[in-house]
């Protein structure tokens, strides 16, 4: 007589839950099984607790602590103190954190773990697959960032990763995460809680070097998908402006110079809807007077930071990498929201975001330099997930210089996920010669292909466009920054 799942005592059922090794398999269990379902409500903290500590690499283990014990917030303030955090980073360098026994906390870590291993998995496929694609760097949102896919289709087919790799990118975004936490913004927009240099001497500086560039790749690949997005959105810019009722092209010859006004009034023709045309350019003091342009007003696309189209402009392209960090100190939380967002939900996100910058991540990386308190680098042969990989033995060559550090000088590499591989990849899938080719990359062509200044601006692709006033309100009502929530 065969036994099933559902005939087996609670006692061992028990047991077979607390064996699973992630959130995900342990709720597609509990939804499948009604058993096992009334098994762990009974007795749900010790089974939480047990998938939780199999699913977090070892060496992962105190920053995910550190993530759900990091101070949030008081009664009185949106945001930690100054000394909430520094003691709170006191006891994050020195003491081991007590995995939670309370199952709001044990929720907290799960949620969190649930979004660390959605971006854990799809950074290494699209790490593996720009190893595949040397100088055309893949980019793509995560498959399980397109809706509307039913959730048990969003995840990206995941790329084998051994212990040893699983454990640095765990460890690398809820790092991530962390400073995000302890390293906000401050009552003050655009203002951080600690500036650049404090970030860096009071974090960072207790960080080997390659473990700082694990955290700087994992804000770059996110900083690429939220530039994805924005890309997304400027692409709905211009194609609304093309498509709409009214819509002229207008020669070189004859547009507008940037910073000028161009005010033409003519007679209306009877035979057309829009003879001799009235045009307005936005850059020009004042400019109440576009809001109320009549049927027969045109707008030329010009100066558009002046009318609260800044992350459009020309001017301000130059800024967006910071608008996107800024976007991204808000945590893999944020980030996971927006990705998952409608059209307008994220549209209302992007544009609340920005344009708005703050000492962050890569400030404070730029202007960090080992000093001798930092830690020492290994010499080791055996390979752990504390320890440097080949991929950054390759690179640097024991060569511990800050301009390897900062900005797009490793941005190539940092899209391959470097700092992560184990040896065993690398002696298997002949990494070592993919790193080196990717080395040789000129500077020029890394800034043509990781530098957001390095691209057209909407006001560039837009130049010789003109609008009339029906479709310029509208455009301001959809795509003009909006105040956070």
């Amino acid at each position: 007589m065969s036994v099933g799942l559902h005939d087996l005592p609670g006692e061992l059922l028990s047991l077979i839950l607390q064996q699973v090794d992630s959130p995900s398999h342990l709720h597609n269990l509990l939804v499948a099984s009604a058993p096992c379902y009334r098994i762990f409500s009974s007795r749900r903290e010790r089974v939480l607790s047990s998938v939780l500590q199999n699913a977090i690499c070892v060496e992962a283990v105190h920053d995910a602590l550190a993530v759900i014990g990091a101070p949030r917030f008081t009664q009185l303030s949106k945001h930690p103190t100054r000394e909430d955090v520094t003691n709170f980073l006191k006891s994050y360098h020195s003491t081991p954190f007590q995995f939670p026994t309370d199952f709001k906390s044990l929720c907290a870590l799960s949620h969190l773990l649930t979004i660390v291993e959605h971006f854990v998995t799809a950074f290494s496929t699209q790490a593996h697959r720009a190893l595949e694609t040397l100088g055309k760097p893949y980019r793509s949102l995560p498959r399980w960032a397109w809706p509307p896919a039913p959730s048990s289709c969003r995840i990206e087919v995941a790329l084998p990763l051994s212990v040893i790799e699983r454990a640095r990118l765990q460890r690398a975004f809820f790092r991530f995460e962390l400073y995000c936490r302890i390293f906000p913004q401050s009552s003050s927009r655009g203002v951080s809680l600690f500036p650049r240099a404090d970030q860096s001497r009071l974090f960072l500086s207790r960080l080997s070097p390659w473990e700082i560039d694990e955290i700087n790749c994992v804000h770059q690949y996110l900083s690429s998908l939220v530039g994805v997005l924005v890309d997304e959105l400027e692409d709905q810019l211009v194609g609304t402006v093309l498509s709409a009722t009214g819509m002229k092209h207008t020669t070189p010859s004859t547009s507008t110079s940037r910073g000028s006004l161009q005010r033409i009034v003519g007679a209306r023709h009877s035979n057309s809807p829009f003879p001799r045309d009235r045009i307005a350019d936005p850059g020009f003091g004042n400019i109440s007077h576009l809001y109320e342009l009549g049927d027969h007003e045109f707008v030329m696309f010009t100066t558009l930071d002046l009318c609260g189209l800044d992350v459009f402009s020309e001017n301000e392209k130059y800024h967006q990498e910071g608008y996107i960090s800024f976007m991204c100190s808000y945590g893999i939380g944020f980030i996971y929201n927006l990705l998952l967002s409608e059209n307008d939900r994220r549209r209302h996100l992007i544009l609340s975001h920005t344009p708005v910058q703050r000492d962050f991540f890569p400030e404070a990386v730029e202007i960090f330099y080992p000093e001798d308190n930092s830690p020492v680098i290994e010499q080791s042969q055996d390979e752990t997930a504390s320890s440097s990989n080949p991929g950054w033995k390759l690179v640097t060559r024991g060569d511990v210089d800050r301009k390897f550090y900062f900005g797009t000088q490793r941005a190539h590499l940092r899209d391959k996920g470097y700092v992560f591989w184990d040896a065993k990849r690398f002696q298997l899938e002949g990494l070592g010669k993919k790193i080196k080719d990717t080395m040789n990359m000129s500077q020029v062509d890394i800034k043509r292909l990781y530098q957001r200044s390095a691209k057209q601006s909407v006001e560039d692709r837009l130049e010789h466009i003109r609008i009339p006033g029906p479709a310029w309100r509208s455009i301001i009502a959809n795509f003009s920054l909006r105040y956070p929530d």
